[in-house]
């Protein structure tokens, strides 16, 4: 003979005994703050109770768990959500893997937006088939070797244009051209 005080296990979006115990698929008919109203299975609407971790915002059409009984519902997790996830926090926050990697990965786009962003790294590599940087006023600076190398360059500079070295060596297999209205040497 079973043990009454051991509840029978649970099938999802099912309701058990005279108690009216559930837990099952849900959809959102409507939010409020922390309370929604969603449809049961069998077309109830009842009110339920956000109980999920941070960051899900709720929207009509959204598929969730729901647990409860009588009259009390919690949201216990979300299947389908139309909105995006958003971590809001008031301070500071680290993220940091003492022994590992942090991998970020999307399907669609990676953005960061802030007033500064400070990376700092020994080895910083960027693979990629296009790169498109806009800026004011770009400032570089190389202690060592600052090298290129492309299938062709081209630089378009609207005003002055100055190189200062203390050698310059400029080699060509082939043409050399040097076009302007007059050119000064020495």
């Amino acid at each position: 003979m079973a043990d009454p005080s051991v509840a029978a296990p649970v099938s999802p979006a099912t309701h058990l005994d005279a108690e009216e115990r559930f837990l099952g698929r849900a959809v959102v008919c409507s939010c409020q703050a922390t309370r929604l109203e969603v449809r049961l299975p069998d077309g109830r609407q009842v009110q339920a109770k956000l109980a999920v971790p941070f960051g899900y915002r709720p929207q009509v059409d959204d598929e969730l768990v729901v647990i409860g009984q009588q009259d009390r519902y919690f949201v216990i997790g979300v299947t389908e959500a139309a909105n995006a996830v958003e971590l809001r926090f008031s301070g500071d926050v680290e993220l940091r893997s003492t022994h590992g990697n942090i991998h970020l990965n999307a399907a669609k786009k990676l953005q960061m937006m802030a007033a500064d962003i400070d990376m700092r790294t020994k080895v910083l590599t960027v693979i990629s088939d296009k790169i498109v940087e806009k800026a004011t006023t770009v400032y570089q600076r190389v202690s060592e070797l600052l090298s290129i190398r492309a299938g062709e360059k081209q630089e378009v500079v609207d005003g002055e244009c100055s190189t200062r070295a203390e050698h310059i060596h400029l080699a060509s297999r082939e043409v050399v051209k040097v076009n302007g209205k007059e050119i000064h040497l020495g």
